[in-house]
């Protein structure tokens, strides 16, 4: 027995030692110790994370983070009533930072269940710490995204809902898939009633399924929104109503859709009715009385009807230019009216633009001397050919020249000058006057458009000139355009094609902008 005992506690040995070499494999840290006393034991996976060797006054305790190790403490007392120790902290790693690891213990006992030590590990778990802060956030992003997702649903539905035109969404056959209570309203259903049913309910003569076919075939191809077309539609009680109905394709959720924006334009209609009654009023029953009184008035403050007291005279005078203002009211208004609704006549044609100005210029220079201005034509040489309407560019100039003079001071000059903007003939108006403020400007060329001074109200005009000038000059292929300084004065360009392929070529860049 006594022979044996050396090779027992050999055996023992190499067993312990089989034992180490396994426990030094394993990826966790481990440890053990007395009960209440330093650890004892670790093996080299702790060294390996730590670089420090435990034991002679150095515990885990000492390498866990300060703010982590009230936690710790915590944790290990209620352990020693449990027998189970689990925490997790953050220890220092050799390289000087902390890592979060959690550490776990099993305490052993003596016979009467007294604790005597405790055996664990330590498992670094700083990389899925990091993925499970990684996943909450992202939890937290996906659950706030959600949450936009539905406010912003919300918001665009209560924006579909609150707009006044009505909204349907259909698909390519025409069932409509969706509708706002506003194309309800306007057609006299609800919106749940919309859905599932046929547009051409909505319409007066119904399309077939081939012209529908084919103009939802075109949307699709061009991929935009087409014009606006004007439909006569039915209400559900059958009355026959104007609307106006915008067209989109669109793609929802990889399916084709087409969205209809309609207006019921009824009331516009009737306004347009009312409009188009008052000019046809003021043409036939304002123009040709207020005409012949101007006239007559001019004949009287020639001295047609002989002479008359100076009071009498000043009196037709002042009647005379009151006229006149009204019979020009009466003119732009049924202008910008012919112009809106495309009836007015152009006589386009070749012209000699020096000859037509001089014309112009001649027949201006009493209405210049009224207001104590030089008219004048720039002599320099260069002379042009455009296309035009003579009379229309006329009327135009004329409007210029008007507020040329209107603007400028007494014993000051206004001149026409012809140029060149590229290939297009330029005619310069040019004034000394107190120029245009910037303020107005962007609203120079708009209608009843007048610069907001007591000095240039007492001047009179309808506010209406420069709005014709445009829409004249533009439909004849040209531009408009002026350059002002406050105190200096200002210069209106007039820009006119020399043929009619410049004219066509001019328009046709302008609608392609």
């Amino acid at each position: 027995m006594e022979a044996n005992l050396p090779h027992a506690i050999e055996a023992a040995g190499s067993e312990a030692d089989q034992l180490r070499r396994i426990i030094d494999l394993l990826p966790q840290m481990v440890w053990a110790n007395e009960n209440g006393g330093n650890d004892e034991f670790y093996n080299a996976k702790w060294l390996e994370f730590t670089g420090v060797q435990l034991g002679k006054g150095v515990s885990r305790f000492n390498l866990i983070h300060p703010e982590d190790r009230q936690a710790a403490a915590i944790a290990w007392d209620e352990a020693q009533e449990t027998g189970r120790y689990q925490v997790e902290y953050r220890l220092r790693h050799h390289s000087g930072k902390y890592r979060w690891i959690i550490s776990r213990g099993n305490a052993s006992r003596d016979a009467s269940g007294a604790i005597t030590g405790w055996y664990g590990t330590c498992t670094d778990i700083e990389d899925k710490r990091g993925a499970m802060d990684a996943l909450r956030r992202s939890e937290t992003a996906k659950d706030h995204a959600v949450r936009r997702f539905h406010e912003l649903a919300a918001n665009q539905n209560a924006i579909f809902e609150a707009v006044d035109d009505g909204v349907l969404v259909y698909d390519k056959a025409g069932i409509i898939k969706r509708s706002n209570h506003a194309a309800g309203r306007i057609f006299g259903y609800t919106a749940a009633e919309l859905v599932g049913k046929h547009i051409g309910i909505l319409f007066e003569h119904a399309p077939s399924e081939a012209d529908l076919t084919n103009y939802l075939e075109t949307l699709a191809r061009e991929g935009r929104r087409r014009k606006t077309d004007e439909y006569q539609s039915r209400r559900r009680d059958g009355v026959i109503f104007p609307t106006d109905v915008s067209t989109s394709p669109v793609y929802m959720n990889e399916a084709l859709l087409f969205i209809a924006i309609v207006r019921d334009v009824s009331k516009r209609k009737q306004l347009e009715a009312m409009k188009n009654e008052f000019v046809s009023i003021v043409s036939h029953e304002l123009r040709t009385p207020l005409t012949s009184i101007a006239g007559s008035l001019g004949l009287m403050a020639g001295g047609a009807a002989g002479p008359m007291p100076p009071k009498a005279e000043r009196l037709v005078a002042i009647a005379h230019s009151n006229s006149v203002r009204l019979v020009r009211l009466v003119n732009d208004i049924l202008d910008v009216e012919k112009m809106q609704s495309g009836n007015m006549q152009f006589d386009l044609r070749e012209l000699n633009l020096n000859l037509l100005l001089a014309q112009i210029v001649e027949a201006n220079l009493s209405y210049a001397a009224h207001f104590g201005v030089q008219l004048e034509l720039a002599q320099d040489g260069c002379s042009a050919t455009v296309y035009g309407d003579p009379d229309r560019l006329t009327q135009v100039f004329t409007n210029l020249i008007s507020n040329a003079v209107k603007f400028s001071p007494q014993g000051a000059s206004v001149t026409l000058s012809v140029g060149t903007a590229g290939p297009y003939a330029r005619v310069t108006v040019r004034d000394t006057g107190p120029g245009i403020p910037d303020a107005f400007k962007p609203r120079i060329f708009g209608k009843f458009a007048q610069a907001d001074s007591s000095d240039q109200k007492q001047r009179g005009g309808t506010g209406l000139g420069l709005s014709i000038v445009k829409e004249i000059v533009v439909r004849t292929g040209g531009e408009v355009s002026f350059e002002s300084e406050v105190g200096q004065g200002t210069s209106f360009y007039v820009d006119l094609p020399p043929t009619a392929a410049d004219a066509d070529r001019r328009r046709h860049d302008r609608r392609t902008r």
